[in-house]
């Protein structure tokens, strides 16, 4: 799974998943436990990292592995729904719950 689309790729979607998430590089690198620099390096593309260090990147960024080897778009908002999930209060749960009924609805409304 180690081939990557082009040089810069996997560095790229490391970097753009760590701030679509507003984590702060010293917070990644203290779960990895890499220094602040090798996670500049490895997002500049200075250092490869490792697949297994790739793995866990994904883990905390809650993507599919083959996010980050693949030219894809399967980072959905799905994951993102589920990575903050945690982070919702019941209230806001539910919100989420009733928002996503009503557009079922609305779909299949539409489609009549």
């Amino acid at each position: 799974m180690g081939q990557v689309s082009s040089p810069t790729f996997l560095y790229d979607r490391l970097r753009e998943s760590r701030t679509e998430l507003n984590l702060s590089r010293e917070y990644v690198s203290n779960l990895m436990s890499f220094s602040l620099s090798e996670l500049v390096d490895i997002e500049s593309g200075k250092l490869i990292p490792e697949e297994h260090q790739v793995a866990k990147m994904a883990e905390i960024y809650g993507c599919p592995l083959k996010y980050f080897y693949a030219d894809t778009e399967e980072k959905t908002s799905s994951f993102v729904l589920t990575r903050r999930a945690n982070e919702l209060s019941d209230f806001d749960k539910q919100q989420v719950e009733d928002f996503l009924a009503f557009q079922k609805l609305f779909s299949n409304e539409m489609e009549r």
